[in-house]
């Protein structure tokens, strides 16, 4: 269905951008984990709420997809727009 390519891409998108991490930066502490889940539009408690509950990861700072009810400082926004593009078919 339409998640499953949905899913691939952000995949996807996200291995690249740990690899090219991985490629300009060295640090010399911390760590980044990548951790692919798949509760994220019912609120996550199965995927990164149960990672976290049971210690098996304790990060510094944390990048979900999905929905909760809890208060957040940021979140990603919405643009819609209609373009009309004039030209010939080469």
């Amino acid at each position: 269905g339409r998640a499953t390519a949905v899913s691939k891409s952000d995949f996807a998108s996200f291995t690249f951008a740990v690899r090219a991490l991985e490629a300009v930066a060295r640090p010399t502490q911390g760590a980044v984990e990548l951790h692919f889940t798949y509760d994220e539009e019912f609120g996550g408690e199965l995927g990164p709420g149960w990672l976290l509950k049971q210690g098996l990861t304790q990060p510094d700072l944390l990048i979900a997809a999905g929905f909760s009810h809890e208060v957040v400082t940021a979140h990603n926004g919405c643009l819609q727009m209609e373009v009309t593009v004039h030209g010939k078919m080469a």
